[in-house]
């Protein structure tokens, strides 16, 4: 489910539990929506990844959770929003329990996910410790000011405000 705000053209991204085989089907969807003028225009999902401002990763961030490089205009790499902020659901005991803790989620991914949000992100496990807007060295001091107000972390919850 994505949701495109069309006064600002700011997407928010949640994918649910999709895997690389539901991303691929992706790539060929549009539809036609209703701009600020109240004119109708043709939107694929390769127009709303340069525009993500919030994705909630895939599949807890496992190994085939979020695709990237495989088809046009479709994954993570073509998120390119300088506000690009992820919260991915994750419980790392449960996930070592069940056996999967090599790729749920899986290092590389999440490694690349700090990369593409210069460190807004957050993981909802219990242990996790949220960034610290203060030290993500790759936001100017407006952007750690931004996210310091966007970005609240709880026991129970991440509140995300646009």
């Amino acid at each position: 489910m994505a949701f495109e705000f069309i006064d600002s053209g700011e997407v928010f991204l949640f994918p649910g539990d999709a895997q690389i085989g539901s991303w691929l089907t992706w790539a060929d969807l549009a539809w036609n929506v209703t701009d600020p003028n109240g004119k109708m225009r043709p939107v694929k999902v390769a127009d709303l990844f340069p525009r993500i401002v919030f994705y909630k990763g895939s599949h807890h961030a496992s190994y085939n959770g979020t695709l990237s490089g495989y088809v046009d205009g479709v994954g993570l790499e073509e998120m390119t929003h300088s506000d690009l902020v992820c919260v991915v659901p994750v419980d790392r005991a449960m996930s070592k329990e069940m056996g999967w803790d090599r790729t749920l989620p899986w290092t590389p991914l999440l490694n690349r996910l700090k990369e593409k949000t210069r460190g807004r992100l957050v993981l909802t496990d219990h242990n996790e410790i949220p960034p610290d807007p203060k030290t993500l060295n790759a936001l100017s001091a407006p952007e750690q000011q931004r996210f310091a107000k966007q970005v609240v972390v709880t026991d129970e919850h991440v509140d995300y405000t646009l």
